[in-house]
């Protein structure tokens, strides 16, 4: 087959140049293209957007707002501060035993989560088969809604996740890891056999 440009693979001199063989090195140039122009995309939105809010937050009326705001809080709190120095007394006591309790609070409201759950799928699965012939008339009535909602939501999440995947493995911990995977993969005996040609062959 006819050798197409593609990423150079050497070990050593003595060893035969090889390149990436023309769909791999066609899915890499193709990718490459991908990423850059969804990290220019990524970081034009993020831009506009800052670029927006900073106007915003520059122009004089919501200038103005945001003073008032300030003002109406410094009024509040001025007012509420002489009855919060009143509770002082009675609240400080209780303070050392808030913080002592602090660390058990999750492990406790997880173990409450876990003890609730059960029951509570119990009765939401009693609700849905008593209630079955309505909400299952409804869904099929509404089906025209719905159905394309549900693709239009799989369809964006699937298209997120893709911009999520590039922007980190655009990023030095994700590129470093992707580096080492594809390492890993192409320096096999397999790998290059499957993934690089052999460009020439040394002479002795």
């Amino acid at each position: 087959s006819k050798l197409r440009p593609g990423t150079a693979h050497t070990t050593d001199a003595s060893m035969p140049r090889t390149q990436l063989r023309y769909p791999f090195a066609m899915v890499a140039k193709a990718g490459s293209a991908t990423a850059s122009t969804v990290n220019a995309a990524v970081d034009g939105f993020v831009d506009t957007n800052c670029n927006i809010a900073k106007s915003v937050m520059d122009n004089k009326f919501v200038k103005s707002a945001g003073q008032s705001i300030l003002k109406v809080h410094a009024g509040v709190e001025g007012k509420v501060a002489p009855f919060t120095d009143k509770a002082k007394p009675y609240v400080q006591p209780v303070v050392p035993y808030v913080e002592a309790v602090k660390p058990y609070v999750p492990p406790a409201i997880l173990a409450c989560m876990v003890m609730c759950t059960p029951p509570v799928l119990f009765v939401l699965g009693l609700v849905a088969f008593f209630t079955a012939p309505i909400w299952l008339t409804v869904g099929f009535l509404t089906a025209f809604i719905w159905i394309p909602a549900l693709i239009f939501a799989a369809f964006s999440a699937g298209l997120m996740a893709i911009v999520f995947a590039i922007r980190y493995f655009s990023t030095p911990p994700g590129n470093t890891t992707a580096k080492r995977f594809w390492r890993n993969i192409s320096s096999t005996t397999w790998g290059k056999k499957i993934f690089y040609v052999t460009l020439n062959t040394p002479t002795n």
